[in-house]
């Protein structure tokens, strides 16, 4: 915060707050400090700010969305922003796998696939980049590539003490029939609220 009384346009300074807010699911703020960046001409088409943007965009999608226009045009902006990295550097990984991401939201799973796998293929040290292909799989209803897509990141990345992967994991046991296996995840989930987005995740 001392760098901003001497350069208040600093975008290192404005990313570590945003990426401090994002630490702590603030996207509103977040999505200001990054808003802020772009709107300097210097940085203006800087791909983290751009990056962080679109992933904001795409975690409003997470959300159950009631008004389909205003769920296609968030759908679109993280889209935009995502591309306007790619354009700039074809290679940029975090930008197809957001790419990917948003195809699978709009119901593109073969494409989203194609395109998160070919990210995975360039690198396996983005756990988002599992995590997706793991979620297209269940879309598509492929239960076994999707169940050891989990079982991998949760041993990779997170020595099987993510709840969150968890949950997912134990989605997928149980829409895979595996229904003892899903209660034991279940168990393993530490707060009756997870225990609760479970039964409420697997509910038609």
């Amino acid at each position: 915060l001392e760098a901003l009384q001497i350069d208040q346009d600093n975008p290192d300074v404005w990313t570590l707050i945003g990426n401090l807010h994002l630490g702590k699911e603030e996207w509103g703020p977040a999505q200001k400090k990054f808003d802020r960046i772009l709107k300097q001409k210097p940085t203006s088409r800087d791909p983290y700010a751009l990056i962080a943007l679109g992933n904001i965009w795409l975690q409003t999608l997470h959300q159950p969305m009631r008004d389909k226009a205003k769920e296609k045009r968030h759908q679109d902006r993280a889209l935009d922003l995502y591309k306007q990295v790619l354009k700039a550097d074809t290679r940029n990984l975090y930008a197809a796998n957001g790419i990917g991401a948003v195809l699978a939201h709009k119901g593109y799973y073969r494409e989203a696939r194609d395109i998160t796998a070919q990210v995975r293929e360039a690198t396996a040290d983005i756990p988002d980049v599992w995590l997706n292909l793991a979620h297209i799989y269940v879309e598509q209803q492929q239960y076994p590539s999707a169940i050891q897509m989990y079982e991998n990141a949760l041993a990779k990345f997170y020595s099987w003490k993510n709840t969150d992967v968890m949950l997912y994991l134990a989605r997928a046991y149980f829409k895979a029939g595996k229904f003892s296996r899903a209660s034991l995840f279940c168990s393993k989930l530490d707060t009756l609220y997870l225990r609760m987005q479970f039964f409420c995740s697997i509910c038609p």
